[in-house]
């Protein structure tokens, strides 16, 4: 950061402690701009008294954070609804704005500055729109399901469908393993190493923002994600949090929760799709994991979902998955079980890894498909179904071609993953139905 920056903010720092708001809003920004890492963010909001303790911590980081972190830290500003914070430090860097170039600024960060870098496709329904990044999820993103479409989901079915109608929707727990292990790098040339190096810090900062992404979508959802998250744990650490976790759940007589829901992240160099690996690369048997967590009495006849995503942290992949299929629709890698137990994951199904393509794109296919289907459709469909319309997407996402000259980008559409379920129950029918609070019965 340029010293006359510091210097503003040093200036600043009172202002800042008293005024600001959605501090966590705007850390999880600073992820997603890779000036802050996931790391960091979860230790800022450890910090007590919360927001000074959080904004205090914010501000002693972001001086060290590279050139650009004064700049990215205004635009989270304004996007967070702190435009008065953000103009009262361009009042003191003499940059001040008009609403004008502020409105300007925004339409530059979602979008291309020029038309030759877009790649917009003809459909409006073609996924991933690569004419600009993901962003966060808000909570107006998520389409809510109303009382209207609830009573025709349910209607007489009510035994049918898992009951989910308390304001505590369920439990999240991300466990996060997604650590770039760089290979042998002696006998590489410099260029090779930078070109190594560079990939590493794409994958941390691809990885980062899944993480914040998919904690948000399920936080919009009405689930609960405190003391829910570890990084960078061995097996039994990893083992003994869930159970700890768990255990807590099972002893608290207030718990209400309808349901959980576990990521796990791991990723590793020449790693297998669909299993769980610890900070040093070692597997951790789903089964040990599944063991955990029906032990957990609390969510007996519940839903629980695991989701394991793991990233080939190669530059390209050699090859794919053991079964290789060519079939389109979800591969079922079990028969149904009576323990209200989902296990979901996905296999690559190109050589160019598990990051979206695309010029300034960020996060991976699995995990950025998963939030584009469940804040738009979570409302009206049942999970299954949602599995297979995220399916879809990953089947015929779009992704960047060059013509033959190699300047003019076109897009095509080509499969880049494949949902896979090793665990599922067909008793009863899964709906998130977000935004929906039964009322009590009034006696």
């Amino acid at each position: 950061m340029e010293g006359k920056h510091k210097k503003v903010l040093q200036k600043c720092t009172v202002y800042l402690i008293q005024n600001l708001s959605e501090v966590e809003a705007i850390c999880d920004h600073l992820v997603v701009d890779g000036i802050l890492t996931q790391g960091q963010n979860n230790s800022i909001k450890t910090k007590k008294p919360a927001p000074r303790a959080h904004i205090s911590e914010l501000l002693s980081l972001l001086p060290r954070r590279g050139p650009n972190a004064y700049h990215s830290f205004l635009k989270a500003l304004d996007e967070t609804e702190n435009t008065d914070a953000a103009e009262y430090l361009r009042e003191h860097d003499g940059s001040k704005s008009t609403t004008v170039d502020t409105q300007v600024a925004k339409q530059q960060h979602t979008e291309q500055p020029e038309e030759k870098h877009k790649l917009q496709s003809q459909n409006k329904q073609d996924w991933p729109n690569l004419s600009k990044r993901f962003a966060l999820v808000k909570i107006d993103d998520i389409a809510k399901c109303t009382e209207k479409e609830f009573t025709t989901k349910c209607g007489s079915r009510e035994e049918k469908i898992y009951p989910m109608k308390n304001v505590k929707r369920g439990k999240f727990i991300m466990i996060s393993n997604a650590e770039c292990i760089s290979k042998d790098t002696e006998s590489k040339c410099d260029v090779e190493m930078k070109k190594a190096a560079t990939y590493s810090q794409q994958c941390i900062t691809n990885s980062d923002f899944d993480k914040s992404n998919i904690g948000q979508l399920f936080k919009c959802m009405g689930y609960d994600s405190k003391v829910g998250n570890l990084v960078n744990k061995p097996k039994e650490e990893i083992k003994e949090f869930l159970k700890k976790t768990l255990s807590e759940i099972d002893k608290d007589p207030s718990s209400q929760y309808d349901s959980l829901v576990i990521m796990f992240v791991s990723g590793k160099n020449d790693s297998d799709a669909s299993k769980i690996y610890d900070a040093s690369g070692d597997e951790v048997p789903t089964t040990d994991i599944l063991e955990i967590i029906k032990a957990c009495h609390h969510f007996e006849g519940k839903p629980k979902v695991v989701f394991i995503h793991t990233y080939n942290l190669e530059e390209e992949l050699d090859m794919f998955d053991s079964t290789d299929s060519s079939v389109n629709n979800i591969i079922k890698n079990c028969e149904p079980n009576n323990d209200d137990i989902f296990v979901v994951s996905s296999y690559p199904r190109t050589g160019q890894g598990p990051w979206v393509v695309g010029e300034n794109m960020n996060g991976s296919y699995f995990i950025q498909g998963l939030i584009h289907v469940f804040k738009n459709s979570a409302c009206e469909k049942s999970f299954i179904e949602l599995l297979n319309e995220v399916n879809a997407c990953l089947l015929q996402a779009v992704v960047p071609k060059l013509t033959e000259d190699g300047k003019i980008k076109t897009v095509e559409k080509k499969p880049v993953a494949q949902i896979v379920v090793s665990e599922y129950c067909e008793e009863k029918e899964l709906y998130f139905f977000p935004g929906f609070v039964q009322k009590a019965i009034e006696k």
